[in-house]
């Protein structure tokens, strides 16, 4: 794992460049211990968490726990070099977000329909449930982190495979 992490660093260090939750040396430190979410995934997975989890911090960090242990589980038997997409929390935290009416079901049938069992359909879905949670994250000065939902943005935390 640390092989295949330290032969793609290039594409990593990039990811989400010129936002506050950007690629650092620090994450160096992380990569095992974080696998197979990336860095960068989970501060995004944090601030996603933070601002739609009203229910207070115990239950963002068992939230948290929950999805990052569903993510881990469901890529445990995928090849080395295989990483969570960000878009998986969405699944995790739509129903929730539906009950707290900060997503409305009209929109979440939207993002499931595009699933049509086609890897067009998958990526759709992926694509919209992304800038669905990239939208719930604050723009005012000081609480902005830059991340906006640009192609290049959703590339960086699309990547499964490293």
């Amino acid at each position: 794992m640390r092989q295949c992490m330290d032969g793609n660093q290039g594409g990593l260090a990039r990811h989400l460049q010129n936002t506050r939750i950007a690629a650092t040396h620090d994450d160096e430190k992380s990569f095992a211990a974080d696998y197979p979410l990336l860095p960068t995934r989970r501060r995004f997975w944090e601030r996603v968490l933070r601002n739609t989890g009203h229910s207070g911090t115990k239950a963002q960090l068992r939230s948290q726990l929950q999805i990052v242990f569903e993510a881990t589980r469901q890529t445990a038997s995928a090849p080395v070099g295989t990483v969570v997409p960000a878009d998986f929390i969405y699944d995790q935290i739509s129903t929730d977000l539906i009950n707290s009416g900060e997503l409305e079901r009209e929109y979440d049938e939207i993002i499931r329909k595009q699933r049509d069992g086609t890897a067009d359909g998958a990526l759709r879905s992926s694509l919209c449930a992304l800038i669905f949670l990239i939208g719930k994250l604050p723009r005012s000065p000081g609480a902005d982190d830059g991340v906006r939902a640009h192609a290049e943005t959703l590339v960086d935390v699309l990547v499964s495979d490293l």
